[in-house]
């Protein structure tokens, strides 16, 4: 069963645990869209959360899964952030999106004699999750998730 929460109320309500003004924690996504819906679900789109993902971004809307509603606001705040950025990259490129992610992941892990970044992920997180990692749009998206956290931590 799915449960639909606006991103935007979302992130509001997961500041107001953390404390934060609802300017402060709408301060950490000037540069993202929250005009997006959220699938709290027990299974993700594809089966990807069999890869050991919680969330995934397609067409504009996001799926996580329910353990994630559960989790500590700073990790559940910080992958909204993330998935906001996907929601953002679509935007952007809503043609191009899909094809240039699934051959920038089909290239990574293809590839026999890999970048020194390639190779550091891989040694990381492994060859298969490796060649997820390094996917432009991941590694940005992954930038501006783990930022917030970082922040959120000090505060």
């Amino acid at each position: 069963m799915e449960h639909r929460v606006k991103a935007y109320d979302l992130v509001v309500e997961l500041g107001e645990q953390l404390g934060l003004s609802e300017e402060q924690v709408l301060s950490f996504f000037t540069d993202s869209p929250l005009d997006f819906p959220i699938y709290f679900a027990s299974r993700l789109p594809f089966f990807v959360d069999r890869f050991g993902m919680v969330g995934i971004t397609i067409r504009g809307k996001v799926w996580l899964l329910n353990k994630a509603r559960n989790g500590h606001p700073i990790f559940l705040l910080s992958l909204v952030r993330h998935e906001a950025e996907h929601v953002a990259q679509q935007r952007r490129e809503p043609i191009l999106f899909y094809p240039r992610y699934f051959i920038s992941w089909l290239g990574n892990f293809l590839i026999p004699f890999p970048s020194k970044k390639l190779r550091q992920f891989r040694k990381r997180f492994g060859h298969r999750h490796a060649a997820y990692r390094a996917i432009s749009y991941e590694v940005e998206a992954y930038r501006v998730g783990d930022s917030l956290a970082e922040r959120l931590r000090k505060v």
